[in-house]
């Protein structure tokens, strides 16, 4: 009977492997049905471009081939002949294959592979004297290039695999995935490919489970209490608590307990969104007690009230509810209890991804300036000559801009020399003034760098305040990068908090309230009088804003952790404004419950509003770049 069950296995993986590549995506989603060469070419065209990369891999008269091969294929029965000849240069020549993703897979990581050999040649694939061929994709609906990583074509000397990754945009499913003449080589060479794929990269998630740590809650409306031992660990997207405590002398006011997380009391919020009940009384626990009173002890949070705290409640038919009691009402003297209770933690998801094969493509562009260019106030600057730009983002001319492919958090950075005049530079984006990047000025190169969130489809310029003339230097430059890095850990949460003012504000020489939220990834800002930003994970932490003081000027902002001056961020210079990100930033070592403010060294500091909501010229942002 073994033999039987192994002899149909094995014959239906070479059906399977027999299959053509057509047949094999019911099993496997690939977007490459000729994939193999297994009964023809179809599919896959030949093309003629310019230059060293492609410019849509399409169109033209190449003179190097694409055929069907069967002479000792390195898979199957057959494989792709890729022949070049004529000892000339074929740069720009190539070969595509068209094909339409799934709408679930936009904005997505996909992967690119195909097996090969050099047959026969010349051919140079090595990182000192370069490649002579690559791999690229092409987003037919934006009309864009796309770099995929690691897909450099090597001669390995053996036959090899080549795996590459790209992001697909968000607003396409039509695409061209390209073998690409990159350099001028005279030098002829064959190489045979099979088992081309695009497919969906595969992630391994999970959900995150530490271990209990204990903490120290503040209790309300339950006198001094005493045998204290509450912990607290994280499951998922939820806070467990539980522990036990004995009542001191219960008090006329609401009885709750602070929620703490990995030591520290106080610095997780409610995710009211995930409740059931929105801003109302919701059970989220029970308690257990040897007070005799009927009914069943219930633990509650209500974020209309607390979104820090766990409410104590009793359920009879007497209360006919789930409602918050105070502490007289509830428990007496000396009182035992014991308790276990669940809450969605703001910023906190179910799954995260523990690991991936995924290392995410790089999406930047480098402008500059070519000759003297005219400043218009209000208008977007021109940066015409590109540098690079990895992912083909920026439209030049009178409404230059640069439109985001795919969601993330960007790093803007412009540097100018004007002839005449100095200019406030400001980012817009979508059209509409968004905030301050930096300055222009006269005879000398200033600007500023900051960032800025965007979606997909989103686009941004950067317009000065004046009108003027910069430098003919040739060096007038702009940069724009994704912010992006390898396969995550469940560790390396995105952390980032920034706020603006709404009014004009003189604090003195205390907290400056950073009242207006932008971004506030895990609600770590208190503001008010007491503005503050709490650390809910440990971190390194990367500090940038930008201010503007109208009165008050020769002093400097001053990072405050934890009460004690740390450090300067900002000079403070009446009527100029300082875009902190152009001194590279402060970063501050933070574990999870300390906090940083911002305050003025100098009194009578009045920080302007700006110009519209929330505020431009005078914000904070706060970013974890890094574990401590």
């Amino acid at each position: 009977m073994m033999k039987k069950l192994l002899a149909v296995l094995l014959l239906a993986t070479a059906a399977l492997g027999a299959m053509p590549d057509s047949d094999k995506s019911q099993f496997e989603r690939n977007y490459i049905t000729n994939g193999s060469a297994l009964q023809n070419t179809a599919g896959w065209k030949t093309y003629s471009d310019s230059g060293s990369v492609p410019v849509d891999c399409t169109g033209g008269s190449p003179s190097s081939t694409w055929t069907r091969n069967t002479s000792s294929p390195i898979r199957y029965s057959q494989d792709f002949l890729w022949t070049k000849s004529g000892s000339t240069s074929r740069q720009g020549e190539g070969v595509s294959y068209a094909f339409t993703i799934d709408r679930a897979d936009q904005a997505k990581a996909l992967s690119f592979d195909w097996d090969y050999e050099i047959a026969s040649g010349t051919y140079v694939g090595d990182s000192t004297n370069g490649y002579d061929m690559g791999g690229y994709l092409y987003d037919v609906t934006n009309g864009t290039l796309i770099y995929p990583t690691s897909c450099q074509i090597e001669n390995t000397g053996v036959i090899a695999h080549q795996h590459c990754e790209f992001q697909t945009s968000y607003n396409s499913t039509s695409y061209r995935a390209c073998i690409h003449t990159q350099s001028t080589s005279t030098s002829n060479y064959t190489l045979q490919f099979s088992g081309f794929s695009i497919t969906p990269n595969t992630h391994s998630t999970g959900s995150i489970t530490t271990d209990w740590t204990a903490y120290t809650p503040v209790f309300t409306g339950l006198g001094t209490v005493g045998d204290i031992a509450v912990q607290s660990r994280r499951n998922g997207d939820s806070l467990e608590v539980k522990g036990n405590f004995q009542v001191g002398s219960p008090t006329g006011v609401t009885a709750k307990m602070t929620l703490g997380y990995k030591g520290v009391s106080g610095n997780v919020t409610i995710d009211s969104s995930k409740l059931a009940s929105g801003g109302f009384n919701e059970l989220v626990g029970y308690r257990v007690s040897n007070q005799a009173l009927a009914g069943s002890y219930d633990v509650l949070v209500n974020p209309s009230t607390s979104t820090t705290e766990l409410l104590w409640g009793h359920h009879n038919s007497s209360t006919g509810g789930t409602a918050s009691q105070i502490g007289t009402d509830e428990f007496v003297p000396n009182e035992f209890v014991s308790f276990y209770a669940r809450v969605p933690i703001l910023g906190w998801s179910t799954s995260q991804v523990l690991s991936s094969d995924t290392a995410t493509n790089v999406i930047a562009a480098s402008y500059f300036t070519s000759g003297s260019v005219a400043l218009t106030a209000g208008s977007p600057i021109d940066f015409a000559t590109k540098d690079f730009d990895l992912g083909g983002n920026v439209t030049t001319g009178a409404a230059w801009k640069f439109t985001a492919s795919v969601p993330g958090v960007y790093r803007v950075s412009a540097f100018l020399n004007t002839t005449s005049v100095s200019a406030n530079l400001n980012i817009y984006k979508n059209g509409a003034l968004y905030k301050l990047l930096g300055t222009a000025n006269t005879s000398a190169y200033s600007g500023g760098s900051t960032m800025i969130e965007l979606k997909g489809g989103d686009y941004i310029d950067v317009r000065p305040s004046s009108s003027g003339t910069l430098a003919t230097d040739n060096t007038q430059s702009i940069s724009i990068e994704r912010l992006s890095g390898p396969a995550q850990i469940a560790a390396s949460e995105t952390v980032m908090a920034y706020y603006g003012i709404s009014v004009d504000r003189t604090p003195g020489t205390s907290q400056v309230n950073y009242d207006t939220k932008v971004i506030d990834t895990h609600g770590a800002v208190t503001t008010g009088a007491s503005w503050k930003f709490t650390a809910p994970i440990s971190g390194m932490y990367k500090v940038s804003g930008a201010s503007n003081v109208s009165s008050g000027g020769g002093g400097s902002l001053m990072v405050y952790k934890n009460g004690s001056a740390f450090g300067a961020v900002s000079a403070l210079t009446t009527g100029v404004v300082n875009n902190t990100s152009a001194l590279a930033g402060l970063v501050v070592p933070m574990v999870a419950g300390d906090y940083i403010d911002f305050r003025p060294n100098i009194a009578g500091s009045t920080f302007q509003y700006g110009f519209g909501s929330p505020s431009q010229i005078n914000y904070v942002v706060i970013e974890r770049v890094g574990n401590y």
